[in-house]
């Protein structure tokens, strides 16, 4: 919650172990990536997806990590999947939105909040 607001999650992770670039299947063989797994020992897995472009994020991405969601949590019924995008340019309002309504932690600049740098 210190990068990302609207993380329904709020307690303090201790990662253990990041993954940049991880990739996985669904059940019928198409491939999908994730930019950054970040998993806590307390068995969370924080999932983030990061897009460096100028114009705002829409649906179709913010919708297809949902996806990617879903089925990472399929493959890991184990842990709790806490999900979280980052978009330089920001989200078009009704992806946004849609980041809100499912839980999906949303954030449009590389500081922490409430910290001065």
């Amino acid at each position: 919650s210190l990068y990302f607001a609207d993380i329904a999650d709020d307690t303090r992770l201790n990662i253990a172990d990041v993954r940049l670039r991880t990739v996985f299947q669904r059940p019928d063989g198409k491939k999908m990536e994730l930019d950054i797994l970040a998993a806590s020992d307390c068995g969370r897995i924080l999932a983030v997806e990061v897009k460096k472009t100028k114009e705002p994020v829409g649906m179709t991405p913010v919708q297809d990590f949902r996806e990617k969601i879903k089925v990472l949590a399929s493959l890991h019924p184990e842990n709790q999947i806490i999900p979280a995008y980052f978009s330089a340019g920001g989200f078009t309002p009704d992806a946004l939105e849609f980041c809100r309504k499912n839980s999906i932690g949303t954030a449009q600049e590389l500081r922490l909040k409430g910290i001065n740098a």
